[in-house]
């Protein structure tokens, strides 16, 4: 099925991020709904909306001088269309000042991921004996960018 030219999918930015808006809320706010732990209060969720639908999302917590990246999510219908990416875009940018590096994990079949994280600049870190099976870390460092 071929898509109307006046797509809700724009190819400029401007207009994905219009169609595609991401806010951002941290756990702390939300603690009646959540258990108390450590990664709700440190961690900060961006997500994507279209209408009042939750369309995408993605968690970024400070860990030292790591950025950790985790839950990045897409609805299945919208798979494909770069969300992911602006996603991942996103949460990168809004690390926190002393962030020096970016890690991340996906399953080892998750292909479309892995490719997504490698396009992103990511590289995969040796197997660590602490590691999941069948989980693939990756990491990149956070290059500085001037104003």
């Amino acid at each position: 099925m071929r898509m109307p030219r006046k797509s809700l999918f724009y190819n400029a930015v401007a207009g994905f991020r219009k169609q595609f808006p991401i806010t951002a809320w941290t756990y702390p706010h939300s603690r009646r709904t959540f258990p108390r732990s450590s990664w709700i209060e440190e961690s900060t969720v961006w997500t994507a909306r279209r209408g009042g639908r939750l369309v995408g999302a993605v968690r970024g917590t400070a860990d030292g001088t790591v950025w950790q990246i985790g839950r990045l999510m897409v609805a299945p219908d919208l798979a494909g269309k770069g969300l992911g990416r602006r996603l991942l875009q996103h949460v990168e940018q809004n690390a926190p000042a002393h962030i020096t590096s970016f890690e991340l994990f996906t399953g080892s079949r998750s292909v479309r991921n892995i490719r997504l994280y490698t396009r992103a600049g990511y590289v995969q870190l040796r197997t660590e004996p602490n590691h999941i099976p069948g989980v693939v870390y990756l990491s990149k460092p956070k290059v500085a960018v001037a104003d």
